[in-house]
């Protein structure tokens, strides 16, 4: 279960690096068609960053890797709300890495999940 949500994760984390190229006009997006302003870009590249930092932390099997994915969640849903019409597949992707995260936590507190 970790390989796929250290994937998901990454995958996730590496997406929110195009509101920060579209926002510094980087990069131009045709899939992007709201402008992204640099102070977003800014939390996107947060967000995205605490979503690679938490995939970082997960794999070296650090205990507080959790609270890195859940910040950089929460961060990237209100991204994703600002700019619903563009990233609103995001949320799935939250989601996922949401639920996925609980289901491990819990596993590990009651030791079902190894």
């Amino acid at each position: 279960m970790n390989h796929i949500l250290l994937t998901l994760i990454v995958l996730h984390g590496f997406f929110h690096a195009f509101g920060f190229l579209k926002a510094f006009q980087l990069v131009q997006f045709r899939q992007l068609t709201h402008t992204i302003s640099r102070s977003q870009g800014i939390l996107w590249l947060l967000s995205g960053s605490l979503f690679l930092c938490a995939a970082i932390l997960l794999a070296l099997q650090q205990p507080f890797w959790w609270l890195f994915l859940g910040i950089a969640v929460v961060v990237s849903q209100s991204l994703i709300l600002t700019d619903w019409r563009d990233a609103k597949f995001g949320t799935i992707a939250n989601a996922l890495i949401l639920a996925v995260t609980i289901i491990g936590l819990i596993g590990k507190t009651l030791n079902i999940i190894v």
